[in-house]
């Protein structure tokens, strides 16, 4: 029954938690879910990683697993399902943590670390569909792990599953301003960071093929000056926004337009500082169309505004999936991404892009 696979489930949780103390967090999340549609279903991927980490060669434990991952939880029918694949993980975690593993899993302290050299044999993250993995081979790491998003980043930091993951500055202020358990190495691109290339490190404007929405763009732009002090300018009232301070946005000024002649951006609206979702309209957001009831603000938007105003256009803001972005502009169901995107080579060869409309800088976060 429901109430035995509860009870069963609650005394494993608070066993794992005695073997694997830094599991502690994790566990709780999981546990005070009441319903499948509450349970973080990134909370159950990061344990399946921990579990795929620990059990490489625990009979046939990895297998089992990697199937239950690439299935995306179809298994996860009802919360009578819920509870007994935790479970199983868990049970998986506690046979493992019997046999010979470590209890609590050994993170480095990084937080004195001067350069890239003092990752060394560290283990590592990144983020998905990004350059991070391509950055990570400039450190001689001990493993590299991909995940799809930053909060899932950051709880396998907490959780111990990494020794830190790379995310860009602006991504890194905004979580240790929110979390106090973290920091950042503020290490400089090109100095005594990684080494970058104006495609790695700078943001533009993607548009469709052969467009001239592309050199539009970039008029507005200049004739704007938007120079790497204004980016900056912008990018630090925009985090200031996005831990909910009341600021004065006064880098960028525009009027809003209201017309027939609409400009539509293309962006994940989940993305914090560059761009993420609101619930509440308010001065500087935009409704995101696609998604009724919910609004879209962040350097992104702000830029997205701007380049609107001077361009006679209202605009209209559209929440796609990163992967969705680029076929989006190409089908032309938008007329630009604006989505802290890099112009990459691979990327230039299907859309135009703009010049650079903030150059980024590659930070590592770690635990305090």
């Amino acid at each position: 029954s429901v109430v035995v696979l509860d009870a069963v489930t609650h005394v494993c949780l608070d066993i794992t938690v005695v073997i694997h103390p830094s599991y502690t967090e994790l566990v709780n999340a999981i546990w005070n879910a009441e319903a499948l549609d509450q349970v973080n279903l990134v909370e159950l991927r990061v344990l399946v990683v921990l579990l795929l980490d620990s059990t490489e060669n625990f009979f046939n434990c990895l297998d089992v697993l990697r199937l239950i991952w690439e299935s995306q939880f179809e298994i996860l029918e009802n919360f009578l399902c819920v509870h007994f694949f935790i479970s199983f993980l868990v049970c998986l975690l506690i046979l493992v943590g019997c046999g010979g593993q470590e209890t609590t899993p050994e993170t480095k302290d990084l937080t004195s670390a001067k350069s890239l050299a003092d990752f060394d044999g560290t283990v590592l993250a990144g983020q998905e569909g990004t350059i991070h993995a391509d950055l990570a081979k400039q450190i001689n790491y001990s493993n590299f792990s991909e995940y799809p998003t930053v909060p899932d980043e950051l709880i396998a930091l907490k959780s111990g599953a990494v020794d830190g993951f790379i995310c860009e500055e602006p991504q890194a202020i905004k979580i240790t301003e929110t979390d106090d358990s973290v920091t950042y190495i503020k290490l400089v691109n090109n100095d005594n960071g990684f080494k970058t290339t104006v495609e790695q490190s700078g943001l533009a404007i993607g548009c469709a093929k052969g467009s001239d929405l592309t050199e539009k763009i970039n008029q507005v732009l200049n004739d704007a000056n938007f120079d790497s002090s204004k980016q900056s300018a912008l990018m630090e009232e925009m985090v200031k926004v996005s831990l909910g301070q009341d600021v004065e946005l006064s880098t960028l000024t525009y009027d809003s337009i209201d017309s027939s002649d609409v400009l539509r951006v293309g962006m994940e609206c989940d993305s914090d500082p560059y761009n993420w979702t609101d619930v509440n309209t308010t001065v500087k957001n935009y409704p995101i169309t696609n998604n009724d009831g919910y609004y879209a603000n962040g350097y992104d938007v702000q830029v997205s505004a701007y380049i609107a105003c001077k361009l006679g256009k209202k605009l209209e803001v559209y929440a796609y999936d990163w992967d969705s972005l680029i076929p989006a502009v190409e089908s032309g169901a938008i007329d630009a991404i604006i989505a802290g995107m890099s112009p990459t080579a691979e990327r230039a060869q299907i859309i135009d892009f703009t010049n650079v409309y903030y150059d980024t800088n590659f930070v590592i976060v770690v635990k305090k």
